[in-house]
């Protein structure tokens, strides 16, 4: 649906962009893996900033760029607990 409505809607190579950010989200949500699905999310949200820095829309790339220092900073979160437990162990 996702490749299907990018299709549809077409504008450049932005819209691959665009395509591939929905995409690596979408899977990431239905992973049962917390890494698998934070790297993923994290992942599309690097195409979300792309888009926005090409189409030159500047709040949203100030959004992505929050959302992207967030999911990193999650993401070591997530490291360091699993070193905790695993030194622990």
């Amino acid at each position: 649906m996702i490749v299907a409505g990018g299709i549809y809607f077409w504008n450049g190579p932005t819209s691959a962009l665009c395509i591939a950010a929905m995409a690596l989200i979408a899977l990431g949500r239905v992973q049962a893996n917390e890494w698998a699905m934070r790297i993923l999310i994290l992942v599309g949200g690097i195409f979300w900033s792309l888009h926005d820095f090409f189409v030159e829309s500047w709040i949203a790339l100030g959004a992505d760029v929050l959302s992207l220092a967030t999911g990193a900073t999650m993401l070591a979160r997530l490291a360091m607990q699993k070193q905790r437990h695993s030194v622990m162990a």
